[in-house]
């Protein structure tokens, strides 16, 4: 599981999703550069781990050979002895900002949200239903989860780097 932390009128909300969800949705593109390059090593999945565990920081890789090192202990309990290997030999001595990835775990998580409220409605619960259930499993406002619901046609490019849309993309396609 990894949980996104996202914030609204200073109230901090965690929202928990299933990695391998989050594996099956996310594209290369939608990822930092930095995150790509260690998932091509390790596999998304570890790689969403780093990013939940680390993300945000600058972290030096240790470069391996030292086994008592407390920043190889952190990559192990992470991702495992031989992701964490893996990680030392291609980036051991560098210094790598872990990014949040924010903007694609938020594109990710309203995907989610828009799937599960239409599923809902499809299986005979009514929209409002639907909302007042899913709503807070996603650490959304009732108002937030009617925008979020509007914006399905928004893509992964609308979203900024700080998880917020532009305020020029016209999601009407007028």
């Amino acid at each position: 599981m990894l949980t996104i932390f996202t914030q609204k009128c200073k109230v901090m909300t965690m929202v928990t999703m299933d990695i391998d969800k989050l594996v099956d949705e996310m594209t290369p593109e939608q990822l930092p550069d930095v995150i790509t390059d260690i998932a091509a090593l390790i596999g998304y999945s570890n790689a969403l781990l780093i990013v939940q565990n680390l993300g945000g920081v600058d972290f030096n890789i240790p470069k391996g050979g030292n086994e008592n090192s407390r920043r190889a202990q952190t990559l192990v309990d992470i991702v495992g002895q031989e992701a964490a290997d893996k990680i030392m030999k291609a980036f051991g001595g560098a210094k790598l900002y872990i990014p949040r990835c924010q903007a694609a775990l938020i594109f990710v998580r309203n995907k989610e949200f828009r799937t599960a409220i239409e599923m809902a409605v499809a299986s005979g619960m009514s929209q409002t239903a639907a909302l007042e259930q899913y709503a807070p499993q996603f650490g959304f406002s009732e108002r937030w989860a009617y925008v979020v619901l509007s914006r399905r046609d928004v893509s992964f490019d609308d979203v900024s780097s700080d998880g917020q849309m532009s305020l020029f993309t016209d999601t009407n396609n007028n």
